[in-house]
C-alpha cells in the first residue's frame, strides 16, 4: 500500500514450533530524486499465546499448601508475559538485598525479559517482598518485612502476578 512516492510491504513469519509464534515487520520503499531505497522494520511480535507452564521451585521455597493452581506458572498473550504464583518458605528465612532463587526451572528463553525486572509482591499481613525476573528466566525473592527486612516464617505468602512486555 502507499501514495506516489512511498510504497509499504507488512511482512509476517508464522512459526509453529514456537508457540505458534507470529512476527510482522514492515518494509517501506521510498523514491527520493529517482533512487528507490528500502527501509526495514524490526521484527515485532503480532500474535501469539500459550497454555499456562510450570516452572520448578528452587529446594528452599515450596508450593503455598502444596495446592497445584499455587505453583509458580507463566503464559504468554501476544507480546505479554504473565507470571503467577503463591509460594512459601521451607524454612524461616531472612531476605535482605541478597536475591534467593524462587526457581530452579527458567522461563522458555523466547520469553525472557531483555533486561533484569523487579517487582514489588505483596507478603503475609502488611509484608512487601521483590520478586526478581533475570534474564537467564529465573525467578528470585528479596527484601521482604515493612520498613526493614524480618524472618518470613514457613507459612509466609510470597504472592506474585506480575506482567512483562517481550
Amino acid at each position: 500500500y502507499g501514495d506516489s512516492g512511498y510504497a509499504y510491504v507488512r511482512q509476517r513469519y508464522i512459526c509453529a514450533t514456537v508457540a505458534n509464534g507470529t512476527w510482522e515487520r514492515d518494509i517501506a520503499r521510498n523514491n527520493v530524486d529517482g533512487v528507490w531505497t528500502w527501509t526495514y522494520g524490526a521484527w515485532v511480535v503480532s500474535g501469539r499465546a500459550t497454555s499456562w507452564r510450570d516452572l520448578t521451585i528452587a529446594s528452599s521455597f515450596s508450593a503455598y499448601s502444596n495446592a497445584q493452581a499455587n505453583m509458580p506458572k507463566y503464559k504468554v498473550s501476544g507480546s505479554m508475559v504473565n507470571v503467577r504464583g503463591i509460594l512459601t518458605p521451607v524454612e524461616a528465612i531472612t531476605l535482605g538485598t541478597t536475591l534467593v532463587p524462587l526457581t530452579s526451572g527458567a522461563i522458555e528463553s523466547a520469553f525472557r525479559p531483555e533486561i533484569e525486572s523487579t517487582f514489588v509482591c505483596q507478603g503475609s499481613g502488611i509484608n512487601r517482598w521483590t520478586l526478581t525476573i533475570k534474564t537467564d528466566g529465573k525467578l528470585y525473592a528479596s527484601r521482604y518485612g515493612t520498613n526493614a527486612s524480618v524472618e518470613a516464617p514457613t507459612n509466609a505468602w510470597f504472592t506474585f502476578n506480575v506482567t512483562y512486555a517481550i
